[in-house]
């Protein structure tokens, strides 16, 4: 398994489209179905400024993650 942000980084995509590239390839995805292609997760992180925010990840199936950098339907 990996996560969406480790295989987004792995494809060097712009960062600032990441949020619609998980939209599209895995939430809004028909072919994916959540807690089986992936699971939702939640993190908790820091700010730069020591502030405490929720970022969410996703847990993707190895077999999942290869069809989605195979299709080549990333942004």
């Amino acid at each position: 398994m990996t996560t969406a942000r480790k295989l987004y980084a792995f494809l060097e995509m712009d960062k600032s489209h990441y949020s619609r590239w998980v939209k599209a390839n895995i939430v809004d995805n028909k072919f994916a179905t959540e807690n089986e292609d992936y699971v939702r997760l939640f993190i908790d992180a820091e700010t730069p400024n020591g502030g405490k925010i929720k970022r969410e990840d996703y847990k993707l199936t190895a077999h999942f993650a290869k069809n989605r950098w195979n299709s080549k339907k990333g942004i």
